[in-house]
């Protein structure tokens, strides 16, 4: 029964001819093992290492690069114009970072606000709760005060 086209058939005849497997066992030469070309053999972490290293080693030349064409560029403007334009995204970061600052302490704030507590009472009854929290935050630290009477 032969049911394979003929381009099946000289396919199958072509692999069959072509493949081949020796499985006796190699013979040791005593050769010293030759240095190859290239990066000298090591551990996969360190080939990794080291191609990061070069990596960032090229982006920081690239970057520095950039910074010193833009300096060329700028070297005819005033230096006052100069200390503005390079101090405005500073400032501008800082302005975004306080106001990042500000709405979490908002939203944390929004959990614990002020609930107005109702009681009902039929007699004389005294009652007393104040709860006072001062928390006051600054560029160079924080200061806390709190006073609670019951």
């Amino acid at each position: 029964m032969n049911d394979l086209s003929s381009h099946e058939r000289d396919t199958s005849a072509y692999l069959i001819e072509t493949a081949y497997r020796d499985d006796t066992p190699l013979q040791p030469t005593g050769a010293a093992p030759v240095v190859q070309p290239g990066r000298a053999p090591q551990s996969a972490r360190t080939t990794e290492l080291a191609t990061l290293c070069l990596a960032a080693g090229g982006g920081t030349a690239l970057a520095g690069a950039g910074v010193s064409a833009v300096l060329l560029a700028l070297s005819s403007v005033d230096p006052v114009t100069l200390a503005v334009a390079a101090g405005g995204p500073a400032v501008f970061v800082l302005a975004i970072g306080g106001m990042l600052r500000a709405a979490g302490r908002a939203a944390r704030d929004a959990g614990t606000a002020v609930t107005t507590v109702t009681n009902n009472y039929a007699g004389s009854v005294s009652q007393t709760n104040t709860t006072a929290t001062n928390t006051s935050r600054t560029v160079f630290g924080r200061a806390e005060s709190r006073s609670r009477t019951r």
